[in-house]
């Protein structure tokens, strides 16, 4: 404190915000920021909300709009190919399994035969050995007879063995096949979900382009007509959205899009600070129940427009 004829003055040693918050280079700022980082990662840990690592040891990096425009193409593209190949994979699965059931019908078939034909042949073997001990007949013929049944009915077990094997074989590649389609097919599906997300986010972020670039012509065009036109034509923008955007139009989308949030307060006190009047309507301000997006954001566009224009008595800066 210092007393000055009579007064009281206050005397202030000059210093730098940077300094006392940011540090005095590039080491020490990153130094606290590192720090803050670690001492809100333990405030979060109760809430299981993990840090992120360091972006010098992931070495990511950030994208411009066009990079990640390309990026989206390229995984588009990739999906695109990945679907193509897994369609083939399908259709060569089809002509497999088609093969594979053919197969399968055909042992089948087979089997089904062989047993029948075994549970003849047992059926005549034991019919002969049954006529054999009622001691009927020439015992030597059917002994005879019995011998060769035996031959055909062991030679039908073989082969029914053998067929039974290869049936049980064909089962577990038909069924791998018809897996292997289902898990194809599911993926492909999943391929199409990624390939249109994609596609959509390769759309929107050509429509915010295209539309941020007609509205930079459009402000454009109008600064140089407005710029030959008269007075009295020039009079005819009073007040308009087109005039707002032309003059101020970064700061007005900013304060619409505050306003967009629910954020009244912040656009108020942006468009006071930013050469605005703000609002001077005393409605309540909000969006509606059954105001769809669209809506609600030309009503904040038009409302920012407003809380834009100089307060009365005030110049607008150029």
């Amino acid at each position: 404190l210092e007393y000055n004829s009579g007064s009281i003055d206050f005397i202030f040693s000059k210093f730098a915000f940077k300094k006392m918050f940011a540090g005095k280079d590039k080491l020490e700022f990153s130094a606290r920021t590192k720090m803050l980082h670690d001492e809100l990662s333990e405030v979060n840990r109760k809430w299981n909300l993990e840090r992120g690592r360091n972006v010098s040891e992931t070495g990511a990096r950030h994208r411009t709009t066009e990079e990640y425009r390309r990026h989206l193409s390229a995984e588009c593209t990739n999906i695109e190919e990945q679907i193509v190949r897994h369609q083939k994979a399908l259709s060569d699965l089809k002509v497999e399994i088609s093969l594979a059931e053919r197969r399968v019908k055909g042992l089948t078939s087979m089997v089904d035969n062989l047993r029948k034909a075994k549970a003849e042949k047992e059926s005549q073997l034991s019919a002969l050995e049954r006529t054999l001990q009622s001691h009927q007949g020439d015992a030597a013929a059917i002994v005879a007879e019995k011998e060769r049944l035996e031959k055909e009915l062991a030679s039908i077990r073989t082969k029914l063995a053998d067929k039974q094997d290869k049936l049980r074989t064909a089962d577990q590649q038909l069924e791998t096949l018809k897996m292997d389609m289902d898990a194809i097919g599911e993926r492909t599906e999943e391929l199409k979900g990624e390939a249109y997300k994609y596609s959509r986010e390769i759309h929107s972020n050509v429509d915010v382009l295209l539309k941020d670039v007609m509205l930079e012509t459009l402000v454009r065009e109008h600064s140089a007509r407005l710029a030959a036109m008269g007075v009295s034509g020039q009079s005819q923008f009073e007040g308009s959205l087109l005039q707002s955007l032309t003059e101020q139009g970064t700061d007005v989308m900013y304060c619409a899009t505050l306003l967009f949030l629910g954020m009244v307060n912040d656009a108020t006190t942006f468009a006071e600070t930013h050469g605005g009047g703000g609002s001077s309507s005393d409605l309540k301000w909000g969006r509606d129940e059954d105001e769809d997006n669209r809506a609600w954001a030309r009503r904040c566009m038009m409302m920012a427009s407003r809380m834009m224009r100089p307060a009365s008595g005030k110049k607008q800066k150029r």
